[in-house]
């Protein structure tokens, strides 16, 4: 009885006992002496499940999650959890609120160095346009530099500290002007209220009642940081 046909391998070539695709899934020539051989586990799309229940390859963690490496038959985590990108990781209760890290307030001693320095500034800033409304001798300029002079004077230590929080003298020292909520700068109300208690602050003479103010108190304020709400911190 004849075979039916295709079922005979052609002659001359060996045996083919099991048909079937290659590991790599391109069909058996005729007549090929290779075996049918398993496919390769299959896996689906990147992190995915594998395809039709297959075993498939080993497939990476999610950013930041938790996985194991096993060392000598213990399991040794390899990876952590990574916390939010700039989130502070302590943090201390200030001024009302929770701050990362509190600010270092200032001592007495750059503060009033800071003040001599500021004094020495506004007396130039004052000075300079009243000597050239002299020199020119006209009465109606000479009001124009006494205008110019107070407001150089006040923009320096009411603005600056205002919009900077820093004089260039608290700049020079190394000390910065906040709000007592921790937030800088205070702002023209807070700035204003403190240079103007200053006239308090200097009682009964060389600014004695501030420098008491300011070593005896928690937050080390004078009256004038009492009213503003604000605090003098190291920069």
């Amino acid at each position: 009885m004849s075979s039916p046909p295709g079922s005979n391998p052609p002659s001359g070539s060996g045996a083919n006992p099991i048909a079937g695709p290659n590991p790599y899934g391109v069909p058996n020539p005729p007549g090929s002496d290779q075996p049918r051989q398993p496919m390769p586990p299959q896996s689906g799309p990147y992190g995915q499940p594998p395809a039709d229940g297959q075993p498939g390859y080993p497939q990476a963690p999610s950013y930041g999650a938790p996985t194991s490496q096993s060392y000598g038959g213990s399991a040794t985590p390899i990876y952590q959890q990574p916390g939010q990108w700039g989130a502070p990781s302590q943090y201390q209760p200030y001024g009302g609120q929770y701050a990362a890290v509190a600010p270092e307030l200032s001592g007495l001693g750059p503060r009033i160095a800071a003040r001599i320095v500021d004094s020495i500034i506004v007396s130039i800033i004052v000075t300079v346009p009243i000597l050239i409304g002299l020199a020119v001798g006209s009465s109606g300029f000479m009001f124009l530099m006494v205008l110019v002079a107070i407001g150089a004077a006040v923009y320096y230590a009411w603005g600056l500290e205002a919009t900077r929080g820093q004089t260039l003298g608290k700049q020079w020292l190394g000390i910065r002007v906040i709000k007592d909520d921790g937030t800088s700068p205070p702002g023209w109300g807070a700035a204003i209220i403190r240079n103007l208690l200053l006239i308090v602050d200097q009682l009964p003479f060389l600014y004695i009642l501030g420098m008491i103010c300011i070593a005896s108190s928690q937050k080390k304020q004078r009256i004038g940081d009492m009213a503003a709400h604000t605090l003098v911190v190291r920069a």
